[in-house]
């Protein structure tokens, strides 16, 4: 038994030895530019008078087609979620709790 032991903490030490980190694996010249590289702004670079007219025909086609355009879909998809969380947490806990109650009341009996 402590040979078997032995033998799955090697192997497990020697697994553990195989993981290379991702910054072996890039150049380090790459690594280096990608950190000093500065970070901009996406509005940073003007756009052209043909990207304001594409940009404001896509918003007019949006509102023709009942789209708010300026609708924020991160915090519709934060409220549905927290919405199915609550519901799947009445789905699991009222059965739980209606359970034990109707054992500890001795509505339920084991058989």
């Amino acid at each position: 038994m402590l040979r078997l032991t032995l033998l799955i903490l090697a192997l497990a030490g020697l697994a553990s030895s195989l993981q290379v980190s991702s910054a072996l694996r890039q150049p380090a010249l790459t690594r280096r530019g990608a950190v000093g590289a500065p970070r901009l702004a996406p509005d940073v670079f003007m756009k052209s008078k043909e990207d304001r007219e594409f940009e404001e025909w896509a918003r007019q086609k949006k509102i023709a087609s009942g789209v708010d355009p300026d609708e924020d879909f991160g915090t519709g998809r934060r409220v549905e979620s927290s919405i199915y969380l609550v519901g799947g947490l009445v789905t699991v806990l009222v059965p739980v709790i209606a359970g034990t109650w109707a054992y500890n009341a001795g509505y339920l009996t084991p058989q």
